[in-house]
């Protein structure tokens, strides 16, 4: 039922403060159940992400928004859902609060020779472990490219990244940064992803699977 469905919905975005705002929407664009039940019934034929999804486009976080129903700014995380047909029957969604996403960073940041970001489709920064050098970073390019640049004291570091996207066609999308003050240290995949990606992809693959305890209450 949607009673049930909305109490598990909210249970699940209080297993993190990260989470400000979890729903599951029909094909119509329309809330079906969420954690806030005052969302039920609301569109979001209006978000950016929803002409994209609705034609065949992939799981993606969105660009940084207000929250309709936090008033924060949050970035989406999208699920498409399709039916047994494989027609597209609507999208599990995930609003995360960036504030408390930087909090959960700085708290993994042990050093300040290595961070992690998330910037924009254009390389702008939205949130990062450490303050940035560099106004604007190269994204875009094939993931796992490594650059190197040199920061205000003339430092080298190197960085790579990869899409928040899968089958999405937009470029309306955000990218995920690797970067170390030494070239060397980027090499050391291990250490990155077990001590900064861990945090994110949490967010991301739990975002992306809620529906698997969603969808039979609905």
């Amino acid at each position: 039922t949607i009673d049930e469905c909305n109490t598990r919905l909210a249970r699940v975005r209080d297993t993190l403060a990260a989470y400000s705002h979890l729903s599951v929407i029909g094909p119509d664009g329309r809330i079906r159940c969420a954690s806030n039940p005052r969302a039920v019934g609301d569109l979001v034929t209006d978000r950016p992400f929803w002409a994209e999804i609705s034609n065949g486009g992939g799981f993606t976080v969105t660009a940084p928004i207000r929250g309709r129903y936090s008033g924060g700014i949050v970035i989406w995380a999208v699920r498409p859902l399709t039916d047994p047909d494989g027609r597209f029957a609507g999208a599990i969604t995930a609003s995360i609060d960036l504030g408390e996403l930087r909090k959960l960073l700085r708290a993994r940041q042990a050093a300040n020779n290595a961070l992690v970001a998330i910037v924009d489709g254009t390389g702008r920064p939205v949130v990062s472990s450490l303050p940035l050098h560099w106004e604007r970073l190269e994204v875009g390019g094939m993931p796992g490219t490594v650059h190197v640049l040199r920061d205000d004291d003339n430092r080298p570091w190197a960085y790579s990244e990869a899409p928040l996207h899968f089958g999405t066609r937009s470029d309306n999308t955000l990218h995920l940064v690797y970067a170390a003050r030494r070239p060397d240290l980027l090499g050391d995949n291990d250490f990155l992803i077990s001590y900064f990606a861990i945090p994110i992809a949490a967010l991301i693959i739990a975002s992306a699977g809620i529906w698997l305890g969603t969808n039979r209450a609905i």
